[in-house]
């Protein structure tokens, strides 16, 4: 079972809204997938994916691993024991921007 940090669920909620507000269904839609996929993923093999997304090497100092499902790349922390999603962006978000990323802290909820 995956959890998220709180911080997640509101990038999530926040791509989830956008999408809906422009009536983006199909996006909306794939977005789901994405999350289910990345699930399945993640908890497949918790110590995967890459030190940073893309060519973003500068993530790398936050220590998460990071994948790609379809358009979206979800990074996720091991440091409770466990894998927890704590950060979900859309391929051509400035995740590099200061404040962008978050660590993995707080209460979780399950991804």
């Amino acid at each position: 079972m995956i959890h998220q940090t709180l911080s997640a669920k509101a990038q999530l909620d926040a791509l989830l809204d956008y999408f809906l507000e422009k009536e983006r269904y199909e996006a909306y839609e794939r977005l789901l997938e994405s999350i289910e996929q990345a699930a399945a993923k993640i908890e497949a093999a918790p110590s995967g994916g890459g030190l940073y997304p893309s060519t973003y090497s500068g993530v790398s100092r936050w220590n998460f691993r990071w994948i790609k499902v379809h358009r979206y790349w979800f990074g996720w922390s091991m440091a409770r024991g466990f894998p927890v999603v704590t950060n979900v962006f859309y391929e051509t978000s400035a995740m590099w921007k200061s404040g962008r990323i978050k660590a993995d802290a707080g209460d979780l909820e399950l991804f």
